[in-house]
Formats: C-alpha cells, structure tokens, sequence
C-alpha cells in the first residue's frame, strides 16, 4: 500500500511485495502436505480427513495472489472491480454450498469442499481479468525496493500478533476474575459493536488509497485537516445516536441482558477511536517509520491489561470495556502525537473536545441509570457536537471551494516586507501585511487580533527571540506561524530553554536564510530549513564596471562599529584616491574627502550605485546572508567579506582587509563572472518559491 503511488512500475512492485509471502506460503503449503495426518489429527480427532487439510493448504498460494490482486484493485481506487470479486467469492461458495448439500452431503467437509473449491475459481478468474500487474519473472527483482518494503512492512508483523492480544485480554482477565454472567453479557455487548465496525471497516477500506495518492499528489494540508474533522464529527454524533436510542436494545433482548446497554459505551471507544486515528495516523506511514506502531501497540496493551487488572474484579464487565475504551484512546492520542511530530502539525484543540466529550459522555451513561435524564444529555451532546463543528467545517469547506488559498499575515522590517513578499506570493498564496508604526499597545493588540482572525498563517520575517504577545495569540488562535530568522536575531536569543521550547511549540517552521543561522539555530536547540532571502532585481545582468576602483559599504548609522566602520574608514584613509560609497549613513567619515554618504536610498537607485563602484566591502561582527552580499555578485562585482562565502575574499582584520583589498586593485576593473554565475545557479528565485511554497502550503516542514 505504502509504495503502490510511488512506484510506477506496477508489476516491480507487486513482484517485490508478493514474492516473499508467496514464498512462504509454498512452504507451509509442502509442511501441511507433508504433515497432513497429524494435522488432521489435532484438529478433526482422526487422521483420515487429510483430504481438507491439503486442499487448504494448496489453496494458500492461491489466496496469497487473489489478496495481492484485490489490494491492487482497492488502491487502483476501483471500488466496483473490487466490491464485485469480494462479492462473487463470498456468492459462489454459498451456491457451491447449497450444490453439496442438493448432493447429501451434510458432514463439515461440505463446508471445507465449498470454501476450496470457491477460493480457486475465484483467484483463477481474478488472475484471468485483472492479473495484469503479475509477474513471475526474477528480473522484476529490484534490492533496492525489496529492502524498502521489507523494512516497512517487518514491524507490521509482531503488531498483528499484539493486536490480537489486546483484544483478547479482556475476555481472558474477565474469565479469570469474574464469572461466567459477565463474560455472556460482554459478548453480547461485543455484538452490537460490530455493526459499527462495519462502518470503521468501510472507511479504511476506501480511505487507505485515497490519502496515499493525496501524499502523492502534494494535496494541500487543508484536506486531511477536513477529514479528520469531517470523520470526528461523524463518528461523535454516531456515538450520541447509539447512546440515544440504546434503550431499544433491550426491547431486543432478554431480561438477563438488558446490562449489556451499560458495557456498550466504552466498547464503542473501539471502532470511534480507531476509525478517526486512521485519519490522523498518516505522519507514521508517509514517513516509513512503522516501527513506531509496534510501541504504541505495546504501550495499549500495557495499559489494558493494567486497567483490567485494576477495574474488573470491582465493577465486572463495565470495568473491562472501561479498560478496553480507555486503552484504545490511548492508541489514539499516541498514534496521533507519534504522527503530528513527523506530519504537519494539525489541530489538537478539536480532537481534545472529541475526546474529552466521548469520555464524559460514556461515563455518564455508564454510571447514570434514570432514562430520562440520560436521554436528555445524550439528546444535548448531539446538538452541541453539530453547533461545535458546524463552525469549524464550514469554513475549512469555503476555504477549500477557493481554490484552496491560503491568506498569510506577513510581518517583517520594513525595508524587508517587499522582498519576502515576492518570495512567499503565488497563485496559491495571498500576502497581506500589517502596518504597526506609530500605534499605541491598545491599537497594536487590536490590529494583531484582527488580522491573525482574518488570515491562515503569520510569517515572522525576523525571529522572535521572546514569548511575546504575538506568539501566544497566534497559539490561541491555533494560528500556523512560520519564522524567518535572516541574521543578527539570532545573537538576541537568549539560551533559555523555556522559552526555546515554546518557540519549538508554538512555530509549525524555522525557517534560516543561510547555512550559518541555520546551525546556529541548531546550537541553541532549533531545526530550521534554509530558505535564504535574495534579491528581487527585474533584471539580473552584469552592472558596468567603472574606468577605477571604487568602494560600497553598509554602514547603518549608530551601528557603525557592528558594520566594520573602522576597518573601512582606515581603509579610506590609506586609498585616498579611492571613492568610497557608504549607504544608510550620512555623516560617516565626513572629515574624509573620498567618501560619499549617500544615506538610505530606494531600490531602484541602486541599479546606478553598482554601476559606480568595483568593490563591496562588507565585515560585520556577524551576519546571515546578506542581501547586499548576493546583490554585488549578482552584479559582478568583488566582494570582501567576513565569513568564506564562494567567489569572494574573506577578511575579519585590517591587516587582511588592506591584502585583499591590494589584491583586487592590483588590476583595473573586471567583473566577478564566477560569482554572478555562481549566484544565478544557486540561488534560483523559483526554486526558492517553490520550496517556501511547499512549507507555509504543508507538505514540507523543519528538517
């Protein structure tokens, strides 16, 4: 199933699947054979009725290819092929059946005959009309995908056996602590729980191949978030429907049974939690750790056993389907949890309500005898599910008839909200951003509020380095929040592990803008993606190199000395001949006559500025990856940097600074081509919007 979507050759993978199950059944198949009497013996009570037991077991391959075949057709989706063969099976054994009977034939072997003789024509015909994806050629072998599926699919093994177990533990604790009374009305209880099982089996059928082609496909997030709400709801109002009318089961029953109605609840946990797990499971299987289920069958069936330990010899058998209930919302809340770790990190507000609504309510219709008042509660939880969830899935549904958009708060520096914003817009992503300057606290908290409401998920253009108000409303709201983390910011987060941790918490995805944050972010305990933050040019041709050297600086005033101002006016003390351009300042180095502060400029205006200058000289105390670093070697032209950056020359001393800088203007002006060319293929505009596209859409998030 894992693979069936990823895999394009159909007759690979079924080769690669089937073969060692096949494999094994030809063995068992020669064992049964080859012990066929004493076989015959342990079962039947005498050797002589061989002949069933050798026709079960030459029909073990058989089985093994027709199961193969049908999983085939179900995650093909073809729903009428594989309801038909499911269908004919089950219809020519019971004609099969009544023949032998016509016959005379009225002992158990007409049951094992019909069974056989059903089972071979069936696979015969389904390998005839739908075996196109067979093979039987070894040259299908493929190590790579066989390792793939066996890693997969070994834990899945000993979960069948522990499952097996857990549901079997109940039945036992009850036989060994109770009385034989409890252990019929518990069975009888276990009846009328199947009928929902029919609708817990139906779902898995049909939503298994669904969500792996959705994995395939990329679906939005927004789309499993709807199932697991649309399958919640239903489930909890299934629950309250039963609760309702389960007076009735006792018009069907006889008086001794009538104590089935009070098991009922917390056995309905069974299928109720399952069925909505299968929705918010995905995290495990998407990410091939199926290991992961074996420990939290383990942990369920520890619990189980304890709880019917501790509940059965006081209330009989209500406490084991407490136990029973109780364990498999265990397995529910760990499947879940394992699952949003590795998967996207969905709502859990919903699912608490879930859960906390289906205990209080099976409590009280454990526990609460009177009709008419648990009528009346059960009447009540039904409308306050639908109210509840009426106002969630309405609007998730009007989001998806939208063509799925997604409406992200875009809140940043100023002279960065321009440049993240044709980064982050697409046909799938609506941008809006937030003006807070020159507002009160009151005004601020009101425009925060208002626009997070409004939008799906707040972008952070800079870290938050405290669990500030914009955080924890952003956490109320159950808002996505994404953080950008572009440089110095990183040195003001402090190493408080609280507060890392709610950062952790609260943010669905770090994002850093160069591999030196992201590993910084690492020290302090945060994962992060690398998406770096690059110039948005119309045009990303070589600027003109001027007839001499001249140099760029960014020297924002009042961080003079972070920015390496001293190094650059020495520099400009010594080449006084050089013209030195410093942006965002306008009294640095006044005394000097060969620089030109130019102050803050627009954009636009630095088309003209490359054109000036040969040489940008950039050595702060610490960076991320500077805009100004990519738009110089965009443009062609040397750089001198802090950190080894490639194409440029690294200084962090005058000493080295005055050595490069001799080096470069040693010759006259050339463009940096290696740089430019560099730049251009690493630093590819779409490939950058895509995979911030894929993060804040959610089917990518921190590494």
């Amino acid at each position: 199933m894992r693979e069936f979507n990823e895999e394009d050759n159909k007759k690979r993978l079924f080769f690669n699947c089937a073969f060692p199950s096949f494999m094994f059944s030809i063995v068992l198949c020669l064992l049964i054979i080859l012990f066929k009497e004493q076989i015959s013996l342990i079962i039947f009570g005498d050797s002589k009725y061989f002949t069933p037991i050798v026709l079960l077991g030459i029909c073990m391959p058989l089985f093994i290819v027709e199961k193969f075949l049908l999983l085939s057709l179900r995650m093909s989706e073809n729903g009428k092929k594989y309801s038909f063969w499911n269908i004919f099976s089950k219809l020519l054994y019971l004609i099969i059946l009544i023949i032998f009977i016509a016959l005379g034939e009225r002992s158990f072997l007409c049951i094992t005959y019909s069974l056989v003789s059903a089972q071979i024509i069936t696979s015969i015909l389904i390998l005839i009309f739908d075996g196109k994806n067979v093979s039987i050629s070894i040259k299908s072998y493929d190590k790579k995908l066989f390792k793939k599926v066996t890693k997969y699919a070994l834990p899945l093994v000993p979960i069948v056996v522990i499952n097996w177990a857990m549901s079997s533990l109940d039945t036992i604790f009850l036989k060994y602590f109770s009385n034989f009374y409890n252990v019929g009305i518990y069975t009888m209880a276990y009846k009328f729980v199947n009928i929902i099982m029919i609708i817990q089996t139906s779902f898995c059928l049909v939503w298994a191949p669904i969500s792996y082609r959705w994995k395939k496909e990329n679906k939005n997030n927004n789309y499993y978030q709807l199932v697991i709400l649309a399958m919640s709801f239903i489930m909890m109002e299934v629950f309250a429907l039963t609760m309702l009318f389960k007076p009735l089961i006792n018009i069907i029953l006889s008086s001794q049974y009538h104590n089935c109605i009070y098991i009922i609840p917390f056995l309905l946990f069974y299928p109720i939690f399952v069925t909505v797990s299968e929705t918010t499971t995905l995290g495990i299987p998407f990410t091939r750790k199926s290991y992961l289920n074996v420990i939290i069958s383990i942990i369920s069936i520890i619990t189980n056993a304890v709880l019917n330990y501790i509940l059965i010899p006081k209330y009989g058998a209500v406490g084991a389907a407490i136990a029973t209930g109780i364990s498999y919302c265990v397995f529910f809340w760990l499947r879940t949890l394992f699952s949003r770790k590795l998967w996207f990190k969905f709502k859990l507000n919903n699912l608490v309500f879930f859960t906390g609504m289906l205990l209080l309510n099976g409590l009280l219709n454990v526990f609460i005898k009177n009709i008419y008042i648990i009528s009346t509660i059960n009447l009540l939880t039904i409308i306050i599910i639908y109210l509840y969830y009426k106002k969630i899935i309405i609007p998730l549904l009007n989001k998806l008839e939208k063509n799925n958009k997604v409406d992200v708060l875009l809140i940043a520096y100023p002279n960065q909200i321009n440049k993240l914003k044709s980064i982050i817009e697409s046909d799938d992503i609506i941008v809006n951003t937030i003006n807070l300057d020159n507002c009160n606290k009151f005004k601020k908290l009101y425009l925060v509020i208002k626009n997070y409401i409004k939008n799906d998920c707040v972008y952070f253009g800079y870290g938050q380095t405290k669990y500030n108000y914009y955080l924890i409303i952003a956490n109320f709201l159950q808002k996505e929040v994404i953080m950008h983390w572009i440089g110095s910011d990183v040195l003001m987060l402090n190493n408080n592990t609280k507060t890392i941790m709610k950062l952790n918490k609260v943010v669905k995805c770090h994002l850093a803008c160069s591999k030196l944050i992201k590993d910084e972010l690492l020290e302090k305990g945060i994962k992060s993606v690398e998406i770096p933050i690059i110039p948005n040019f119309s045009n990303y041709e070589l600027a003109k190199m001027p007839k001499e050297h001249s140099v760029l600086a960014y020297l924002p005033k009042g961080k003079e000395e972070f920015y390496g101002g001293n190094l650059v006016l020495e520099l400009a003390k010594k080449y006084e001949k050089i013209k030195f351009y410093i942006l965002a300042n306008e009294d640095f180095g006044k005394e000097q006559p060969n620089i030109i502060n130019l102050g803050y400029i627009k954009e636009s205006e630095m088309y003209q500025i490359y054109n000036k200058i040969s040489i940008l000289i950039r050595i702060p105390e610490h960076d991320g990856l500077s805009l100004m670093l990519l738009e110089a070697l965009i443009k062609g032209k040397n750089v001198i940097y802090c950190y080894d950056f490639p194409y440029t020359k690294k200084a962090t001393s005058f000493e080295e600074l005055d050595e490069k800088f001799k080096q470069i203007i040693s010759y006259n002006p050339e463009p940096n081509t290696k740089g430019h060319d560099y730049i251009m293929k690493e630093y590819n505009m779409e490939d950058i919007k895509n995979k911030l596209k894929k993060i804040i859409l959610g089917s990518e998030e921190n590494e």
